[in-house]
């Protein structure tokens, strides 16, 4: 059996985290060594980072993270997360497709899917929390990031999720269309997913009475039809709705099981006390090198690839150890040497986004000037 360990807000307290992290598998008995993380993760390597997170002032501290980012400190496993609404937005808005943040530490993107290669287990995920103003918005922001784009820019799109949608429901799409040399059978849905907000409606499925004696402003949001993201409910009820949903936001352990049989666990945030750290299993072997046996999923890539008017399918899978020796060959500055962008200047090409663009053929300047929804599946 492959374990796989997912905690929930980590707010930047990485050292406190892993260490958890290790005393349980010890506890326990179990080899891990993928770790998944749903929001809040608080990437920040300078101060420059901290000014492009939104939250209050109090809670402005650069954490840990600095010393996982300069390689002071080793994640223990590999470690993949979504965004939250209290994130370095100035560096994750540069990996809007997903890439390397630190050694071992992955960020998934706005959306994204990974494959690990061989067994067909899919990793789904989107970052960020709904917000009914910002939903229908161009994905607009630049930098430096102040005012509302503080909080614009870690909302998602529907653009985002209908592209994401029409990854994880494959089936949609003209499947004959595919390379010839794409052998590999169509998989609807994923495994397991990742949100940082919840589902609209999946708190019925479980024991509200116990939630809200503990969250009482909850029971008022379910009644009033506004707790969590209707556009995540579309997913939960569908033909696609993953094995696992994990989420974070409301700083609680909250556990549903859908009638289609997805079992939904939220999780606290990373601090004592709090049940902010779970373990599931799935058949199967874990290889010693999942950064070469994880990719971006081949129908996600081919859904932005016709999205946003990509000349091309990639020829080979981009792994994740593909990423990570361009990551690592290009993080040349260090925290304290990064500057601030110019006004109104869009955010800097990271290498690793380059890549998967120059894979699918699709040019820089198209993520931000395509942002039309994808037709409703």
């Amino acid at each position: 059996m492959v374990w796989i360990g997912v905690a929930g807000c980590v707010h930047g307290r990485l050292d406190f985290l892993y260490e958890h992290f290790l005393d349980q598998i010890r506890e326990r008995q179990i080899e891990c060594k993928l770790l998944l993380c749903c929001g809040d993760f608080q990437s920040t390597r300078d101060e420059a980072d901290l000014d492009s997170m939104e939250c209050p002032p109090k809670y402005r501290t650069l954490g840990d993270f600095p010393k996982y980012y300069s390689g002071e400190r080793l994640a223990p496993c590999l470690t993949i997360f979504v965004g939250g609404n209290h994130e370095a937005s100035r560096y994750l808005q540069e990996l809007p497709l997903g890439g390397w943040v630190a050694p071992r530490i992955f960020y998934l993107g706005r959306t994204g899917i990974l494959r690990l290669e061989g067994s067909g287990f899919r990793i789904g995920g989107i970052s960020g929390i709904y917000h009914r103003k910002d939903y229908l918005r161009p994905r607009d922001e630049a930098m430096p990031l102040s005012g509302p784009n503080l909080r614009s820019v870690y909302r998602f799109r529907k653009y985002e999720w209908r592209l994401l949608l029409h990854a994880l429901q494959w089936n949609a799409l003209d499947i004959e269309e595919r390379s010839s040399a794409d052998t590999r059978e169509p998989h609807a849905g994923c495994d397991v997913f990742l949100s940082h907000d919840w589902p609209r409606g999946v708190m019925a499925h479980g024991d509200c009475s116990s939630l809200w004696k503990r969250k009482p402003w909850m029971r008022d949001e379910y009644h009033r039809g506004v707790d969590g993201a209707p556009a995540l409910k579309e997913l939960l009820e569908s033909s696609a709705a993953p094995r696992y949903w994990f989420a974070a936001h409301r700083h609680c352990h909250y556990v549903a099981h859908t009638s289609n049989g997805t079992c939904f666990t939220a999780l606290d945030q990373t601090l004592p006390g709090c049940t902010f750290l779970t373990f599931f299993e799935l058949p199967g072997t874990a290889p010693d090198d999942l950064a070469s046996s994880i990719e971006l999923d081949p129908q996600w890539l081919r859904c932005l690839q016709r999205h946003f008017g990509g000349s091309q399918c990639p020829i080979s899978p981009i792994t994740l150890a593909t990423l990570e020796r361009i990551f690592q060959s290009t993080r040349t500055i260090q925290p304290a040497e990064a500057t601030h962008r110019t006004e109104g200047q869009v955010f800097p090409q990271n290498p690793q986004t380059a890549h998967i663009l120059e894979q699918i053929g699709v040019p820089w300047e198209s993520l931000y000037a395509s942002t039309a929804a994808p037709d409703a599946i």
